[in-house]
């Protein structure tokens, strides 16, 4: 069987919200949506006797991070001008991740950004400056894409 359902980033959407009702669509504003995290816990141990292969069990998950890219900016209500203020009132914000738009599949999660809009500069490239936040929460939930 061949792969056809392949996407590119195109019409990938990046949104979030106070409330997880009124979303503010930030695709225009990011650049890289990196998800981590979130997988099992594992655990293991061996038994006393004979050369034997461990006991292994899977426990409960992991938190989720989402590193979020976007262009510095200094203007009002762009990404950078947000999420500093989400990070200095430490607001629980939802955030909706689409990664090939409005038709298909959402992760959707509640959590904090925890990192500062501290950009990077570098006087040797003519590179647009950019900044990269975390966003931390319990989940990443999976589900159809809505409107």
């Amino acid at each position: 069987m061949a792969t056809v359902g392949q996407i590119t980033s195109k019409h990938a959407i990046f949104e979030v919200s106070a409330d997880g009702l009124a979303w503010v669509d930030l695709s225009g504003d990011t650049t890289v949506v990196t998800p981590s995290g979130g997988e099992s816990m594992t655990g293991s141990t061996h038994v006393l006797g004979e050369n034997h292969y461990p006991l292994i069990g899977v426990g409960k998950h992991n938190p989720v991070t989402l590193d979020i890219t976007y262009p510095y900016t200094e203007v009002d209500n762009e990404a950078a001008d947000l999420i500093d203020g989400f990070f200095v009132n430490q607001s629980l914000i939802y955030v909706r991740y689409r990664p090939s738009g409005s038709d298909g599949w959402t992760f959707t999660g509640r959590g904090y950004f925890t990192t500062p809009i501290t950009p990077t500069v570098d006087a040797t490239t003519a590179d647009i400056v950019a900044n990269t936040v975390t966003w931390f929460g319990a989940q990443l939930e999976r589900g159809a894409a809505t409107t």
